[in-house]
């Protein structure tokens, strides 16, 4: 039977898809600060990018993810990141859930609800090599399971991009921040929770975990970061720089904006 690990292990789609998210959710990465005492740079800088990829890529699998405090005497905490299916007994176990909404189950896999899509479309994909008349059920049973990835097939299909209007790849960018900023928010509630087992070992009583940028810009320019997310995969979304950079400069020449608005955006973009 199909799961969530096994899908993305299986198709290159469903492994790009959870891995630019996972991408997305560490974007910048974050520290543990506290406003009352300096914290040992092991303790600060603990959870690195590659540790918040990890987290967010089990958390989007699996449901859930787990770290675990362990305390040294004499010394600062150490930080593990158990397997998933680690039993979280001790209480210096954090479990990190995966909450879309309040109305969702918490912890559930981002495919949980299309698992019988990806199995049709597995198994017409199958049938498809002797029986061409089933590419049609392969067709039917794709936009489910891009859905519930929060990226769009046109997005990471390079070969068309070129050719799809910006005004499409943007609103799939934008489903894209949504499920992103989702899985900050999580991630940032568990790491708070984590806070609380390393503050009480330091005998800091306010250490917090912090985003070192906001993932939803308050600015004029709303998708360089989506783009740059995208670029660090060897995924181009050209249409969206051009389009969004032409219009800022048209407003520039025009006096409507600034160009110091400009310069903002085009460092956004990493330009």
């Amino acid at each position: 039977m199909t799961d969530s690990l096994s899908a993305y292990q299986a198709h290159d789609f469903i492994r790009v898809s959870i891995d630019l998210l996972a991408e997305g959710a560490a974007w910048r990465g974050g520290s543990f600060t506290s406003n009352t005492a300096p914290l040992p740079p092991q303790i600060a800088d603990a959870i690195d990018h590659d540790h918040l990829v990890e987290t967010a890529r089990r958390m989007l699998l699996q449901g859930r993810a787990f770290i675990t405090v362990i305390s040294q005497e004499g010394s600062a905490p150490v930080l593990e990141f158990p397997p998933t299916d680690a039993n979280p007994t001790d209480q210096t176990t954090v479990e990190i859930q995966r909450v879309e909404s309040s109305f969702e189950p918490k912890a559930q896999p981002i495919l949980q609800h299309v698992l019988p899509s990806i199995e049709l479309y597995e198994k017409a994909l199958e049938q498809s090599r002797v029986n061409p008349a089933a590419l049609e059920l392969v067709r039917y049973s794709l936009p489910a399971i891009h859905s519930a990835l929060a990226i769009s097939p046109a997005m990471i299909d390079q070969a068309s991009i070129g050719r799809t209007p910006p005004e499409i790849l943007m609103a799939g960018a934008i489903q894209f921040k949504s499920e992103v900023d989702f899985l900050r928010h999580n991630i940032r509630f568990g790491l708070d929770q984590l806070a609380e087992p390393i503050g009480q070992a330091l005998g800091i009583s306010d250490l917090e975990w912090n985003w070192n940028h906001q993932w939803l810009p308050a600015g004029t320019c709303k998708y360089g970061h989506v783009y740059q997310v995208f670029r660090s995969k060897g995924l181009l979304l050209e249409p969206i720089r051009a389009s969004e950079l032409g219009g800022i400069r048209l407003a520039v020449n025009s006096g409507l904006l600034s160009r110091a608005t400009l310069v903002d955006c085009e460092s956004s973009y990493g330009l």
